[in-house]
């Protein structure tokens, strides 16, 4: 497993380097990633501020370090590599106080470092500017594989805000991490500055087990939601989407109004178990133990729209993210069966006791076969349950459930 993760992350590194080295008119976005960092509130009053020195085909950092020289009330702080794997923090006063250092890359003089009052220690930094090779939206951080920096970050004070600076090509979905890989609070590009402590939480249940309700409760919290099922939904009107159904199925499946019919689709998929369902998000091709002869109608519907639905999720945390959400709720019947467990940094499972779950299913129309029917289709809740980082009970009324997601909302987010 570790062997396979630092396979992932080394194949990785080297996919961004030679992308961060194809970057053209590298000298303005990095000014334009500079700007970002001159521009957050914090830096009016920062003192302290750590910054490392470009090598190679990194970010420049010339315009904050140039700033930093040129504000008197400033310390510019730029890092020594040791032969321990550690840094060492060393204020300089002018550009010819570097020089190239061990890795060629610029560091402070052996004469500035002999200088007691110009080493700093790390609790004294008000600001920290982190090179890397790549960053995701969870701030996550991929470094040259040397350490130095996860070896930093635990000494800074708690608050010390961390930013990771790197070209909008070296933004990735999802980083791989393991336990000593520390993050950053921001992430500055040519095109955008943004909170890295934004969080995706996925949502986990029974079928009629309480997760729209959650799912309404954050929406009443500002906090957006991305629903599968309505996206899986709404794709079906597009002309795409109908082309690939009607070549696969013929004008049969269309409604009178000409747009493909969700219901006389899923009777194709399921005629032959004689086990309709809803749409593509809720039947996961493979899932199930009811391997019957329909499973090649159902990998085709599943191959047409969790892709394209993967898609609307993007976006729709892109736009989270850039709007300054602090969290977005990612609501998939799904999530885990379709692999987006990685894409979330908490799991919230709502657990609710059986015999409520199927009052609430047969307050629905449904009838004990039907839920077990779609249950079939999905991880069991044992699954489900085992995966989950965060639990709510839904053991009372409507209102006790509101209470315990406030109060797990509060607690995650005091402060924010």
């Amino acid at each position: 497993m570790e062997s396979s993760l630092s396979d992932k992350k080394k194949t990785l590194r080297s996919t961004l380097r030679k992308l961060r080295a194809a970057v053209s008119d590298r000298h303005e976005r990095s000014r334009r990633a500079c700007v970002r960092i001159l521009e957050m509130p914090a830096w009016k009053t920062v003192r302290a501020v750590l910054v490392y020195v470009n090598f190679r085909s990194e970010i420049e950092t010339d315009l904050l370090i140039e700033a930093l020289l040129a504000a008197p009330e400033k310390r510019c702080i730029v890092p020594f590599c040791l032969p321990d794997g550690g840094l060492e923090l060393v204020e300089i006063r002018s550009r010819e106080e570097l020089e190239p250092g061990a890795y060629g890359i610029p560091e402070p003089k052996a004469a500035v470092r002999q200088l007691l009052e110009r080493i700093v220690l790390p609790q004294e930094l008000d600001l920290a500017v982190l090179p890397g090779v790549g960053f995701d939206l969870q701030g996550r951080r991929l470094g040259q594989g040397g350490g130095f920096y996860d070896r930093l970050l635990p000494k800074l004070r708690k608050e010390t805000p961390t930013v990771g600076i790197a070209f909008e090509c070296q933004l990735t979905e999802v980083l791989p991490s393991e336990p000593h890989d520390l993050g950053v609070k921001f992430i500055a590009t040519e095109e955008r500055f943004q909170d890295a402590r934004f969080q995706v939480w996925g949502l986990l249940g029974g079928i009629a087990g309480g997760k729209s309700l959650a799912a309404e409760f954050f929406r009443q919290k500002g906090i957006p939601v991305f629903d599968a099922d309505r996206a899986g939904h709404a794709l079906y009107e597009r002309s795409d989407i109908r082309e690939r159904l009607l070549r696969r199925w013929g004008p049969e499946i269309l409604a009178d109004d000409g747009t493909p019919d969700r219901k006389k689709i899923a009777q194709k998929v399921f005629q032959a178990a004689g086990d309709p369902t809803e749409g593509p998000t809720k039947s996961p091709a493979g899932n199930s133990s009811e391997k019957t002869s329909e499973n090649a109608e159902l990998a085709f519907l599943n191959a047409l729209f969790h892709p394209a639905i993967h898609g609307e999720w993007l976006k729709f945390r892109e736009t989270a993210a850039r709007n300054g959400k602090p969290l977005v709720i990612l609501d998939a019947p799904l999530l885990l069966e379709i692999g987006w467990k990685e894409e979330c940094g908490e799991l919230l499972f709502i657990e609710t006791p059986r015999d409520r779950q199927i009052r609430f299913a047969l307050s629905r129309g449904w009838t004990l076969e039907e839920l077990e029917s779609r249950e079939r289709r999905q991880l069991s809740l044992a699954e489900k349950r085992a995966s989950a980082t965060l639990l709510v009970s839904n053991d009372g009324t409507k209102e006790e459930l509101i209470g315990r997601l406030e109060a797990l909302f509060a607690k995650k987010f005091a402060g924010n």
